[in-house]
């Protein structure tokens, strides 16, 4: 609500949704120990968006019911991704290159753990395109088009506002000219997130399977052949800025951090030295920072999860608000406003 609801209020946004239908994580990978997943915990969220709206929007404005936003969700499960995905997946971890080394898998990534990160992060891709391809599709039904979208994720806690046409604090991309990514977690450009002229946030969408074959063959590291965020921009940022001639801002003022399903936050990833940090967090006590936009008396136990990811446990012990529940307890993977 105040995050994200607050600052893009006068946009009136539409909101597609797209979430995995499970009821755990397993733990020992990265995301943390594991737990139980609420996945019906999601749908509280158009609840929250039109209640706000309703309040806070139409209440001030002469709306009739055919000026209602669209909140509409579309759900995946791993059975649906292996059938879609899954010689596409056999293919990125068992073909070799000249050498006996994996052509796509980034063997040299010492944070990727063979199959699984490559699995996780192949759902997350397929997951970003089902978002997209459900917003085009439903968008047709109401006759909606667009300018301007926001891809959001929705396994993460937001402590900054973001304002969808703001470039960084008080300078706003008002003739939508820019794509904007966050600065933080630049390994070396962050995937985490992308607003901007609605082109642009297609390619970030939806060409990433299809470009693949493309990124290996010109990518000259390998190694990192499938590393995420080489791959994003080595190829796909490069798209929208020669192709599409839209260039990429990193926002300085913008965080989220990552929430897990054993009700943990990483409050260390919007401050790095090596990677880039939030304007204002070198410092900054995150944890209490997660405290206050949770509220409702919560608190948080600092943890070292392994060198340089920080988190912080911050159980519901009874408590309960949209906030936790949708955010904390969901692994949800992708909150898109348009």
């Amino acid at each position: 609500r105040k995050n994200i609801l607050i600052p893009n209020q006068n946009y009136r946004c539409d909101v597609y949704v797209q979430f995995y239908d499970l009821d755990k994580e397993q733990g020992g990978t990265r995301s943390g120990a594991g737990g139980t997943i609420n996945t019906s915990d999601i749908f509280l969220l158009e609840t929250a968006i039109r209640d706000f709206d309703k309040t806070n929007v139409r209440s001030s404005k002469k709306n009739t019911e055919d000026d209602d936003i669209v909140v509409s969700f579309v759900n995946n499960t791993n059975a649906e991704f292996w059938e879609q995905r899954g010689e596409l997946v056999k293919k990125y971890e068992t073909t070799m290159d000249e050498n006996g080394k994996y052509m796509y898998f980034p063997w040299e990534e010492q944070s990727f753990e063979f199959p699984i990160t490559m699995h996780n992060m192949l759902k997350q891709w397929h997951s970003i395109d089902s978002a997209w391809n459900h917003m085009e599709k439903v968008s047709q039904q109401f006759g909606r088009k667009y300018d301007r979208v926001a891809m959001l994720r929705n396994d993460v806690l937001f402590v900054t506002p973001i304002d969808i046409y703001e470039t960084e604090q008080g300078i706003w991309d008002h003739k939508n000219k820019f794509a904007v990514v966050p600065i933080f977690a630049g390994y070396p450009v962050n995937d985490r997130l992308m607003y901007g002229p609605y082109d642009a946030v297609k390619v970030w969408s939806t060409q990433r399977f299809p470009r693949v074959e493309e990124h290996v063959e010109t990518f000259p590291q390998p190694g990192y052949k499938m590393h995420p965020e080489r791959f994003l921009n080595h190829t796909i940022l490069t798209s929208i800025q020669y192709d599409l001639r839209v260039p990429v801002r990193t926002n300085p003022d913008i965080c989220f951090l990552r929430a897990r399903a054993d009700e943990s936050v990483w409050i260390s990833d919007c401050n790095s030295t090596d990677n880039g940090s939030t304007r204002g967090f070198e410092g900054k006590n995150v944890k209490k920072l997660v405290e206050q936009v949770l509220g409702n008396g919560r608190r948080c136990v600092r943890t070292e999860l392994r060198p340089r990811i920080i988190h912080a446990h911050c159980p519901v012990a009874g408590l309960a608000s949209i906030n936790a529940t949708v955010t904390l307890r969901d692994r949800v993977e992708d909150l898109f406003w348009s």
